[in-house]
């Protein structure tokens, strides 16, 4: 089998492009945002379970209903990875026996969507500038983006020549408590208090709150957006050898069969 050439063509963030040249581009790239990101723990990213409707019969009637639900907070940060979706245009051909330039009208970048539900901050430094970005449900959902912007490669005589978009983003590993939240006079976490707004939580409470929380490991999923809310992207250009190369097959000829006596 032979390999791909890779060659990088650029690495976008807003209206900037750095240009590069080499296979390496991509894991320097990708190492440099490593280097950089941090996960904002002073509020740490969370998700919200589904919400139970809880009647209460306290003497004061100011919170007639509670709502209790789950929340899923990541306790601490293991890693991160930085990773990326890509999407290759139709390629073209060259069968000639010099080398061609061939011109791409259109680019296709794949943006993940956040893993459903959770809410998180990030930061992270892209060619010298500081890019903060909250997330949430309604700003990260998957998005499929065709720029009409032309790209044009050397396509070397003998290839298959196309431009491939990378999309970045990371996933975010670490660990996970699940406390009860309650909305009653206010939200707040139900072991914060040692007594209840109302003694109906107060067994709850106490069930929930004398043993410590069970942890365990969660990975959250995050696109890598600059300040302006558009994906990080590299674009690509990729090339491959023609099996048998660009001259023309002649075939194996066939004998001709014999015709038997009558």
């Amino acid at each position: 089998m032979i390999p791909p050439l890779l060659v990088i063509l650029s690495l976008s963030a807003c209206a900037q492009a750095v240009q590069v040249s080499s296979e390496q581009a991509v894991a320097y790239f990708i190492s440099q945002l490593n280097q950089t990101i941090s996960i904002d723990m002073a509020n740490p990213p969370w998700m919200d379970g589904d919400i139970q409707d809880v009647p209460l019969s306290c003497i004061d009637q100011e919170c007639p209903v509670a709502q209790l639900w789950k929340r899923t907070l990541l306790q601490s940060l293991d890693y991160v990875d930085i990773l990326y979706t890509a999407h290759s245009e139709t390629p073209r051909l060259n069968a000639g026996t010099e080398d061609m330039l061939i011109s791409f009208a259109k680019s296709t970048s794949v943006m993940v969507a956040t893993t459903w539900g959770w809410h998180i901050g990030a930061k992270f430094s892209y060619s010298g500038q500081a890019i903060q970005v909250g997330y949430g449900v309604s700003t990260t959902v998957a998005t499929t983006v065709t720029t009409s912007e032309t790209d044009s490669i050397n396509c070397q005589a003998g290839y298959e020549c196309t431009v491939k978009t990378l999309t970045f983003y990371t996933m975010v590993h670490g660990k996970c408590v699940t406390p009860t939240y309650l909305s009653c006079w206010g939200v707040y976490n139900i072991c914060d208090y040692a007594t209840q707004p109302c003694p109906a939580f107060q067994n709850l409470h106490d069930a929930t709150c004398r043993a410590d929380q069970p942890v365990s490991p969660c990975s959250i999923r995050v696109p890598l957006l600059d300040d302006e809310n558009q994906p990080i992207i590299a674009k690509v250009a990729v090339s491959n050898k023609i099996p048998g190369g660009t001259k023309r097959s002649l075939g194996r000829r066939l004998p001709r069969p014999r015709l038997g006596k009558r």
